[in-house]
């Protein structure tokens, strides 16, 4: 089977590839890296968005010394570009833009056959190649599994330079349980918002945020939960934040 095509995130304006179960909702992967169009909330929405949903990464060194902080997204790249046809796969929410001309990379590749896509990314500053693998749960004639409310992102580190590189992996998202799927969100205010809670759980392996709002009913159709989850059973955890400087100025804290 051949490779699939590589393209710079630079050719990749129009690139959303969508992640998530069969029927289960979706979020879309660009060629940049940068994760946009939420759709979780029973409502098709293109221009859904979660502020403060974002990878980064702090990478660090003794000597020479180094402490960089990036987002696992490329820096915007300048100039008027063509809006795709009849969708807006192009969009980058205003929040994602500007976070990631300040701490983005400096360039980014994708790939992708369904239902795995892979986003390399790479920055002059940062001795260290980062690979994004994201993978639907797609299992042929297997519909149960396929049908399962996950989106699954591995990070791959692979250092470039001649001495070791210390550091950390964070993933940021926002409680949006109860949220309509449309009205825009305002920082961490948003329509159907409030009663919203962030509990830590950890066991078999794992450390586990899960985000509920216990104002609504069991039978709303807003009821459920988000859970970000990672294979670590001691991993750092911030519950709670209001901008992303706030997770980043964690992040830089985090041992």
């Amino acid at each position: 089977m051949p490779e699939p095509r590589t393209i710079a995130h630079s050719d990749g304006r129009h690139v959303a590839m969508p992640l998530g179960g069969i029927g289960t909702g979706t979020v879309a992967l660009g060629a940049d890296g940068g994760l946009r169009q939420w759709q979780l909330h029973n409502v098709g929405n293109h221009r859904g968005d979660l502020p403060g949903s974002f990878l980064a990464i702090r990478a660090t060194q003794w000597e020479p010394p180094l402490d960089e902080l990036r987002v696992l997204q490329a820096r915007p790249v300048p100039g008027p570009h063509a809006p795709t046809p009849l969708v807006t796969d192009d969009a980058i929410p205003g929040w994602q833009a500007r976070l990631a001309s300040r701490y983005g990379f400096g360039s980014a590749r994708f790939s992708a056959t369904y239902p795995s896509a892979r986003v390399t990314l790479a920055d002059d500053a940062v001795p260290l190649d980062v690979t994004l693998e994201a993978l639907n749960p797609l299992v042929p004639m297997d519909e149960d599994a396929s049908s399962l409310p996950v989106v699954m992102l591995t990070i791959t580190l692979r250092n470039t330079g001649r001495y070791p590189v210390h550091g950390q992996l964070g993933a940021a998202l926002q409680n949006a349980v109860g949220h309509d799927g449309v009205s825009p969100i305002d920082g961490v205010q948003g329509a159907g918002y409030g009663g919203n809670t962030n509990r830590v759980a950890r066991g078999t392996g794992w450390t586990r945020v899960v985000m509920e709002n216990h104002t609504l009913a069991p039978e709303h159709a807003g009821a459920g939960q988000l859970v970000l989850a990672v294979d670590d059973p001691g991993a750092a955890v911030l519950p709670q934040w209001r901008r992303p400087e706030e997770f980043l100025a964690f992040l830089r804290g985090a041992t």
